[in-house]
C-alpha cells in the first residue's frame, strides 16, 4: 500500500510550480528584446536570447536539487504570478492603439 499522504504534492507538480522562478527572467527577455536587438543587431538577437534562455533553463534544472524543499512552492507561485503579470502588461502596452 502506498504510504504517501493524499494531501501531499508530487514531484512533477512541485517541478511545474518551481518553473515559475526561471520563467520570470525568460519573459523579461521579451521585454528587453527591442533594445537588445538595437544594441547587438537584428540577426544576432534571437540567438542571444535563445542562449540566455537555455542557460537559465539549465541553471534551474541544476538548482532544483539544491533548492530548499519548503521554499519551492512559494518561490514558484510568486514567479508564475509575476510572469503572468508582466505578460499581460506587455500585451496591454503593445495592443493598445
Amino acid at each position: 500500500m502506498n504510504k504517501k499522504s493524499p494531501q501531499s504534492i508530487g514531484t512533477f507538480v512541485r517541478w511545474i510550480i518551481f518553473w515559475g522562478a526561471p520563467m520570470l527572467p525568460i519573459i523579461s527577455l521579451v521585454l528587453i528584446y527591442d533594445s537588445l536587438a538595437h544594441a547587438i543587431g537584428e540577426h544576432v538577437a534571437p540567438y542571444v536570447c535563445l542562449g540566455i534562455a537555455a542557460v537559465i533553463t539549465v541553471a534551474c534544472m541544476v538548482s532544483y536539487e539544491h533548492f530548499p524543499q519548503r521554499l519551492i512552492i512559494p518561490v514558484g507561485i510568486i514567479g508564475w504570478a509575476l510572469t503572468i503579470s508582466l505578460g499581460f502588461w506587455y500585451l496591454n502596452i503593445h495592443t493598445t492603439p
